[in-house]
């Protein structure tokens, strides 16, 4: 990913429901391919072995991934605040749904 895309997109607005739903749907997919390649390299590196396991441990591609990777575990509490952003904007966006069905059988 280039620099200039991983710089915060800055909105006057506030999150709605919709996109913070797909945006939580897309977090959740990436974080399943990030599990699923780390159970991955672990199967790999034990069929391979700790002697070619131990050249490949050297390396900056080798780095650079569990550079990334304490990124990512670092991320874990403002993914939990975002969680719950979410979850509190579903709980108000039933609400209001609950809120319009009511009026609208009362109308009838």
């Amino acid at each position: 990913m280039s620099d200039e895309n991983k710089s915060l997109v800055k909105i006057d607005q506030p999150l709605d429901f919709a996109t913070a739903q797909s945006t939580y749907k897309i977090i959740i997919a990436l974080l399943d391919q990030v599990d699923a390649s780390s159970s991955l390299i672990t199967l790999l590196a034990s069929a391979l072995g700790e002697k070619a396991t131990q050249g490949i441990t050297q390396t900056s591609t080798w780095a650079n991934y569990l550079t990334a990777k304490r990124a990512l575990e670092a991320l874990h509490p403002e993914l939990d605040r975002f969680v719950g952003t979410v979850n509190k904007l579903a709980d108000e966006y039933n609400i209001q749904a609950e809120a319009q069905d009511n009026k609208q059988i009362e109308t009838k």
